[in-house]
């Protein structure tokens, strides 16, 4: 999957240590209800994300590895949560996440594997809620530490249809 420089690689083995490398801050995955194993091991961090995420991606700039984006709880037909890293700050805010987000929504629409998109995002966390509004999310009933947000996806399916009748 590919967008103009970004683009979505299956997760191999030899990613893990980059992503061992970036994912220790326990905030990222946390607020998904995540936690990462205690091993150090990045054969075990392999194993567990296997295991976490029915799909799993590297985010790619060109050829260098920026994030992780990953598919789990996956109901097929019904409902999927999704978390999304990018995880070096300089390559945050440049659209990389949105473009990210963008190839797999396609990719899901496409094969019809989910109607709704679910993500958790701790209620601090003011930068990622805000990319997720952008993104189309919004927060659903609940309490705690943590947001649920959701996107019908049926619902932008239909949006997308009718912008093409417009404007096309």
């Amino acid at each position: 999957m590919n967008d103009a420089g970004i683009s979505l690689r299956p997760l191999r083995l030899r990613d893990c240590p980059f992503l061992q490398r970036n994912l220790r801050d326990a905030d990222i995955l946390s607020a998904d209800g995540l936690e990462l194993p205690a091993t150090r091991s990045w054969v075990s961090l392999w194993w567990w994300l296997k295991k976490t995420y029915a799909l799993s991606f590297v985010i790619r700039l060109d050829s260098r590895r920026i994030g992780f984006i990953g598919i789990c709880n996956l109901m097929l037909g019904e409902s999927a949560e999704m978390s999304l890293v990018i995880c070096g700050r300089t390559e945050r805010h440049r659209g990389y996440g949105s473009r990210a987000f963008s190839l797999i929504e396609e990719n899901l629409n496409r094969h019809h594997l989910t109607e709704k998109i679910l993500v958790r995002v701790r209620r601090d966390n003011h930068e990622a809620l805000s990319f997720w509004r952008k993104c189309g999310f919004q927060g659903l009933p609940g309490s705690g530490n943590t947001l649920v947000m959701g996107r019908d996806m049926g619902h932008h399916r239909s949006l997308f249809s009718a912008c093409r009748t417009v404007h096309g």
